[in-house]
């Protein structure tokens, strides 16, 4: 992909900006320095890991995504492009809903979201347009990191995760009845999220 870095090429960055830092000396003894100055704190202060570790963890969501899988799956599969798999562009028409009436995104900073979302391709050098598409339990995550953000829009407080992507699905299902069925978004056939409760 144009303008992105597979990891090898991350690497060799670090290692042409240390020997460019201390050009008369060993790039072996500077190398952990630049690490622990420029990269490490980076990656300490990182919610990547820890949101994925909490969205894996917390069972009452683990229980919802598995209530309602069947829609989940057929969601995932309308929404792939042919031969391209499941885009960015795919994530944006189905959070097409949540945007504002001028078309804004409902969530700043949407590709980074998308990103976070996508685990560690082990052959990106030679499959970087693997990270032009998310697999399935990436799109879940990507589900639930725009939950959590859209939820802390709209109440300006947290909420448990699960509650937030309860409200997400909610929504995405309403506007797919009512595109489907020609139905005003809100009618009670339109609303078929499922959770513990059953269907509401």
């Amino acid at each position: 992909m144009a303008g992105t870095l597979c990891r090898g090429e991350f690497f060799e960055l670090i290692l042409r900006l240390v020997a460019q830092r201390s050009p008369k000396q060993l790039v072996s003894g500077h190398l952990e320095e630049f690490m622990q100055v420029y990269i490490y704190p980076q990656y300490n202060n990182s919610s990547i890991l820890s949101t994925r570790k909490e969205l894996r963890d917390s069972k009452q969501l683990n229980q919802l995504l598995h209530d309602n899988m069947r829609g989940l799956t057929e969601i995932f599969s309308d929404c792939r492009e042919p031969f391209k798999g499941f885009t960015r562009q795919s994530a944006t028409r189905l959070l097409s809903p949540l945007a504002d009436a001028d078309g804004t995104p409902f969530i700043p900073d949407f590709h980074r979201q998308f990103v976070y979302s996508q685990m560690t391709n082990l052959k990106d050098r030679d499959e970087a347009q693997a990270y032009g598409q998310l697999e399935y339990v990436e799109y879940l995550e990507l589900l639930c990191r725009a939950a959590r953000v859209h939820w802390l829009q709209e109440h300006e407080e947290a909420a448990p995760v699960h509650e937030a992507v309860f409200a997400l699905l909610k929504m995405v299902w309403e506007h797919r009845a009512a595109e489907q069925l020609n139905a005003k978004p809100g009618e009670p056939e339109s609303n078929n999220v499922r959770d513990k409760r059953g269907k509401i």
